[in-house]
């Protein structure tokens, strides 16, 4: 699921739904007027972070999300989605 929500959308839903804004609050990403969120290093930084945390490759990861086996994690949605394999979540 993801919520597009401006500054002032962010702030009721904290004001409103503070116990769905705890369970998304590490998965709150600012965007940039132009739409864009990560630099090609950033993307490229967060995705080793991900490699290293999860102590794979980016290739098995995306080979146990083809598998259907793959962790029920957020980040591990959020990699790949960085790896442009937001068609296997």
């Amino acid at each position: 699921m993801i919520l597009w929500l401006s500054s002032y959308g962010l702030a009721n839903l904290s004001r409103f739904a503070p116990n769905f804004r705890s369970f998304v609050g590490g998965s709150i990403f600012p965007l940039s007027p132009d739409g864009s969120t990560l630099t090609p290093e950033e993307r490229a930084s967060r995705i080793a972070e991900l490699e290293g945390q999860f102590r794979m490759t980016s290739e098995q990861a995306i080979a146990q999300a083809v598998a259907g086996i793959q962790p029920s994690d957020p980040l591990f949605v959020e990699w790949l989605v960085l790896l442009d394999r937001g068609d296997l979540v």
